[in-house]
């Protein structure tokens, strides 16, 4: 093991200091957001024109294998770039490229990832409004390294879960574009399966007018107020001063669901959230529980996080939840909240802390299909749903081992053979 500097192992190169517009095509500007944990994150991402982007790498080009860390929100996240298209900074990153003959780029990621690590590097901004870290405090960390077969040994294994959570998460944005395609084409477009099996709309089906509406909706169809397919439940909050009213065990309690748990991931699904009640607290703030199936909407801070109750969840009073009459109609009333988010904004009105009410969720009116075409669509959609709520789980559960991992391997507390076995070796505190 040896200790140095993180300038004695890397070449360090600071982002151009001002701002790139996105010019919606051509070169990758790889911004805070997009500088995830160990890789970038490309789903939402700016780009630039040939010239901005070789004006951005004037002083060096990111390539295959560099890091990418992030100086402010969120601070402390480094990510290697991978195989594929060429990148170049955005504001508050900076560019770290690796000796590779005495350290391994994933190796390096992790174990700035771990948890003393970060700790050491938000260190100096603690306090502060805003988590940053400077450039000179960059250069000047130090972390010990093992031999660099060690090095790439450890990264081998923490890759290779991080690679199978990767491939679940394409999976499931894969079927999440199915559901919603599949949605937008039956109840959007109006193409849903005739009683011959063709799309409704295009193949002739005949169209009237709604007057609730205002627009033209297939024969048959009705217009309906959301209430009169789902029971809108509010939330609330318990007395916080009362400790009594929280649980104090890690993941025991009554799920409590607050928008900032929507807002950490894409899941569909959700059973508990960060925090999370006792009886006593769900009484005190008189809480209803919402039943498996039912959609979470956040109503305010901010209007539109949706999400499906995987189990039992109460919810904070920033919900305006859905627990539908018919199970069946879940996959549709998630997809119609999905798209209703826009409505629901402007309903808000225009105020510093927009909030839709319970009654204005009530009464919007909406399209209600006939039974036979909810039942056909959650017929075929629930399969697409189950995988994704399976996979999604999957992706907690390695993401968990690798969390739980990752200090082990980097403290020696884990050892990995050749051969990919892990061997515990218990250390003395």
């Amino acid at each position: 093991m040896s200790e140095c500097r993180l300038d004695e192992i890397c070449n360090i190169y600071d982002c151009p200091h001002y701002t790139a517009e996105n010019e919606g095509k051509g070169y990758a500007l790889i911004r805070t957001p997009n500088v995830g944990r160990g890789r970038l994150i490309m789903s939402d991402v700016h780009r630039v024109s040939f010239e901005n982007y070789k004006k951005r790498n004037a002083r060096a080009t990111p390539e295959c294998g560099d890091l990418i860390f992030a100086r402010e929100a969120p601070a402390g996240n480094i990510a290697v770039i991978q195989n594929g298209e060429a990148v170049c900074l955005g504001q508050r990153t900076v560019l770290l490229k690796p000796n590779p003959k005495i350290v391994n780029a994933y190796y390096l990621a992790y174990n700035i990832l771990t948890p003393w690590q970060q700790r050491r590097l938000l260190a100096p901004s603690a306090g502060s409004i805003v988590s940053h870290v400077n450039l000179k405090d960059i250069k000047a960390f130090t972390l010990t390294l093992p031999t660099i077969e060690q090095q790439k040994i450890i990264a081998q294994v923490l890759c290779a879960l991080d690679d199978k959570i990767e491939l679940n998460r394409r999976l499931n944005d894969n079927l999440e574009a199915m559901a919603q395609a599949l949605y937008d084409y039956w109840f959007m477009q109006f193409d849903f399966p005739d009683e011959n099996g063709k799309p409704y709309k295009t193949s002739g089906g005949r169209m009237v007018w709604n007057e609730m509406l205002k627009r033209e909706i297939p024969e048959g169809w009705t217009c309906v107020t959301i209430q009169e397919m789902a029971d809108v439940i509010g939330g609330s909050t318990p007395y916080t001063q009362d400790p009594d009213n929280f649980s104090k065990v890690n993941g025991s309690g009554i799920p409590w669901i607050t928008p900032k748990d929507l807002s950490k991931s894409t899941d569909f699904y959700i059973a508990k959230g960060e925090v999370s009640i006792t009886e006593k607290g769900r009484k005190v703030a008189s809480l209803t529980y919402l039943p498996p199936g039912s959609i979470l909407f956040s109503s305010r801070a901010p209007i539109g996080y949706v999400a499906i109750a995987a189990d039992y969840v109460t919810t904070n009073q920033e919900f305006k939840s859905l627990a539908p009459l018919e199970s069946e109609s879940t996959p549709y009333l998630f997809f119609l909240m999905k798209s209703m988010v826009s409505y629901f904004e402007q309903a808000a009105g225009i105020t510093t802390f927009k909030e839709v009410s319970g009654s204005q969720v009530k009464a919007a009116k909406i399209v209600r299909p006939p039974v036979s075409v909810l039942q056909k669509f959650f017929e075929i959609t629930e399969p697409i749903m189950n995988r994704r709520k399976a996979t999604e789980t999957e992706v907690k559960a390695l993401t968990k081992h690798r969390d739980f991992l990752l200090p082990l391997l980097m403290n020696g507390q884990v050892q990995v053979r050749p051969q990919g076995v892990l061997n515990y070796r218990l250390i003395a505190d």
